[in-house]
């Protein structure tokens, strides 16, 4: 209001006879000004100039509320960055990871893509939000996406058993009872299906075979006076302590990657115990392809491209993949080594897909749009997403029986981990809105999360639309495996949740959506 009053002629205005007084305040972006009129004149002139005044100085006040929201915002953004690299650091070092890629997305904008350390330690290649590495079992949910397309076409149905799409898969029983698995169970992990842990594919110490191997080394130490650090074996955690995590023959169609495991015994009975498994999804792809009509990889290429992922494909060695990473590991020795060579074409749905951050994010953004998109909006120029709300909503639903391995407090919906919030005690933790996958392979780990926006309403009290997506959206990729990156994602993310629209007050917002000076925000009263 200084500015306001340096510009006119107090004189003129605060002593005029036509005005008592004249009072000006400002509210949120503008100016309510209330004018006392004890002189009623047919001089217009002056109420004009003054209603110009005012809409001058509303003008003003928006514009500096509107620089300071744009400071404030950057400042968040630069806290949040330099707190979330900080931590990525911090976990790089602990893991001795030699690189690791991070995108995040904020109301459908990404705000932060950035590599750390190298994609290729050998050659110094530096890892950037470019880097293509392996997804891991993030291959499930873009897998989740072709059944998701398929039952909303009507070419698959969930609860038929899995025969129906496939008549030469075998037939399964539990306990001499025959049971029926359908594919809503396996992208839920509750077909019962096998992990890779047959007992004779351990390799673990107490096994034969590594016994075998334990004694060779003595006998080259004794040999040799000192066994070379090269030969050091790497060191087995998770899923790479089984022989079939590590296959080398590769499957050239999925018929022939079923044939691995489906003549072997179920593990549970179908629908009532969760057992988490790639070879289910194996199983899904197999059913894809059959309700598709088309060959899975076909068919989930033609998906990536609808979505814009340009850098998100099967993982094929002979093929020239840009900006690809090389795996790493470490050795009993604590080294970092080369991964041994494997091939994942035996499990694309489970964990054969290779992609970077950005496009994961891409990924998590196109999902969350169609969760959020309203079909009966009045906005015409507001797309809808690619699949129907109710379908991701059905997909982001927590099923019966599950868990989430990576969250305790979470349980498995179709092809995602689903937390809902939920706080259990007054002033202690609070367990906020979180959709994930994460990822483990030869030399690779990750985690995509998706943390909705709390604020379901389209527009808000002053009329403005609401952006779409709404929420944050973080992926994050290492090219070294055995990383627990889940944690990570989620402090991460609830570091930039404070930078969502529902976050900003309403207010504030409307000026920040909308720099245009509305006159309705102008409030005369008495006027002549």
């Amino acid at each position: 209001m200084a500015r306001f009053v340096n510009m006119i002629n107090k004189t003129t205005i605060l002593k005029s006879k036509h005005f008592h007084w004249l009072l000006g305040a400002t509210v949120g972006g503008g100016v309510l000004v209330t004018i006392f009129n004890d002189n009623r004149s047919n001089n217009r002139k002056q109420n004009s100039a003054c209603i110009s005044l005012v809409q001058h100085a509303t003008c003003d006040s928006q514009f500096i509320e509107k620089q300071k929201l744009l400071s404030c915002r950057q400042q968040t953004l630069n806290e949040a960055i330099q707190k979330s690299k900080d931590l990525l650091k911090r976990i790089k070092d602990e893991t001795c990871s030699p690189g690791i890629s991070i995108s995040v997305s904020v109301d459908g904008e990404t705000v932060w893509s950035e590599g750390i350390g190298y994609a290729d330690v050998e050659n110094r290649v530096a890892c950037t939000p470019q880097t293509v590495m392996r997804t891991a079992s993030i291959s499930k949910p873009l897998a989740m996406v072709a059944v998701a397309k398929l039952v909303e076409e009507g070419k698959l149905d969930l609860d038929k058993p899995v025969q129906h799409y496939l008549p030469d898969y075998p037939e399964k029983t539990w306990k001499d009872e025959k049971v029926t698995i359908t594919t809503r169970q396996l992208v839920s992990h509750l077909g019962g299906i096998r992990h890779y842990d047959k007992k004779y594919m351990k390799d673990e110490s107490k096994d034969g075979e590594a016994k075998q191997e334990k004694k060779k080394d003595k006998i080259n130490e004794k040999e040799n006076g000192k066994k070379d650090e090269k030969e050091a074996k790497v060191k087995l955690s998770g899923d790479s302590i089984y022989k079939e995590f590590f296959n080398k023959n590769g499957c050239p169609t999925i018929a022939k990657a079923l044939e691995i495991f489906k003549n072997d015994p179920l593990i549970k009975k179908p629908g009532t115990e969760f057992y988490y498994t790639t070879h289910g999804w194996t199983l899904v792809s197999a059913v894809v392809e059959a309700a598709s009509g088309k060959d899975f990889i076909k068919y989930m290429t033609s998906i990536f491209a609808d979505l814009g992922l340009a850098s998100t494909q099967p993982e094929y060695h002979k093929t020239l993949i840009y900006h690809r990473a090389r795996q790493y590991a470490l050795n009993s020795r604590g080294r970092l080594e080369n991964t041994a060579y494997v091939d994942n074409s035996c499990k694309w749905a489970g964990g054969g897909f290779i992609s970077n951050a950005p496009d994961l994010v891409k990924f998590g953004n196109a999902m969350l749009y169609s969760s959020q998109y309203n079909a009966n909006s009045q906005d015409c120029d507001v797309l809808p997403g690619y699949l129907k709300p109710e379908t991701i909503k059905n997909v982001w639903t927590p099923v019966q029986n599950t868990k989430c391995s990576w969250d305790s407090d979470g349980s498995y919906g179709m092809g995602w981990c689903v937390v809902d919030y939920h706080q259990k005690y007054g002033s202690c933790k609070q367990n906020k809105s979180v959709l994930s996958h994460t990822g483990g392979s030869i030399g690779g780990s990750s985690v995509l999360l998706v943390m909705p926006s709390d604020d379901t309403k389209e527009r808000d009290e002053l009329g403005s639309r609401k952006p779409h997506p709404r929420g944050v959206v973080v992926a994050i990729l290492a090219n070294m495996e055995s990383v627990s990156l889940y944690k990570t994602g989620v402090t991460i993310g609830s570091n930039f949740k404070p930078l969502c629209w529902n976050s900003i007050p309403q207010s504030i917002n409307y000026i920040y959506e909308d720099s245009s000076i509305s006159l309705n925000k102008i409030k005369v009263e008495n006027m002549v």
